[in-house]
């Protein structure tokens, strides 16, 4: 008589726990990820926006650069900046732009001169 040759239900389960041990640190690793990813767009989007606002302050008539307070960004809900104006030295200022939310914050700094 043959004996047949196959899994017994004991091997499945013992095989199945195994696997699942394995399975579970990968979806949580993988959720990490995507947590991970939504930081990195937030940080990015951030810089956007600061570069927008110093862009802005760029096109403005040198003698109307000032200081703004923390003001809400239009179009991009929980995104706020901030505007702070240097102006210690003659024909020149030093311009701070922060753009926050939630706990991440980014600043850009540039220096507008008017030399004309």
């Amino acid at each position: 008589m043959q004996r047949l040759r196959g899994f017994s239900l004991l091997e499945v389960i013992i095989i199945i726990a195994l696997l699942s041990l394995g399975f579970f640190p990968l979806m949580n690793a993988l959720s990490q990820l995507t947590v991970g990813e939504k930081e990195v767009e937030r940080f990015y989007l951030s810089a956007d926006l600061a570069r927008d606002k110093i862009e802005a302050i760029k096109a403005t008539p040198f003698d109307n650069i000032t200081n703004e307070a923390e003001t809400a960004v239009a179009g991009f809900p929980g995104y706020t900046s901030i505007v702070s104006v240097d102006p210690s030295v003659v024909n020149r200022v030093d311009v701070t732009v922060t753009v926050k939310k939630d706990n991440l914050a980014v600043t850009l700094r540039t220096l507008l001169t008017n030399y004309d």
